[in-house]
């Protein structure tokens, strides 16, 4: 069997305690640093994004076409930290997805 840090050596490791999407909609948080991950629910990569909160530093998966899109320009321009929000919206078909935004 496999070792996990077999999987993952060479992958960065990120800090910080894993929250759910739910905890931090709508919050502004400073975007730290991000690893994408191939998805094995169908195409495309996830991101564990790690970031801070009110001063503590957490992460969490987010496999948002939007998201991960945003995440990877960022990454490639090499411009963390970045100040975001992750909101909820309605898309034309009313189906719900995640996007970054601003902060308020």
């Amino acid at each position: 069997m496999t070792n996990i840090s077999e999987v993952t050596k060479g992958q960065a490791q990120l800090d910080g305690e894993q929250i759910a999407n739910a905890e931090i909609m709508n919050n502004n948080i400073e975007i730290t640093n991000v690893v994408f991950l191939p998805s094995s629910m169908g195409s495309g990569d996830y991101a564990v994004i790690q970031f801070d909160m009110n001063g503590t530093t957490y992460t969490t998966v987010d496999g948002g076409v939007a998201v991960v899109k945003k995440l990877k320009q960022v990454s490639e321009a090499n411009k963390f930290p970045v100040k975001a929000r992750l909101i909820e919206l309605k898309g034309k078909s009313g189906r719900l997805y995640h996007d970054l935004v601003d902060w308020v």
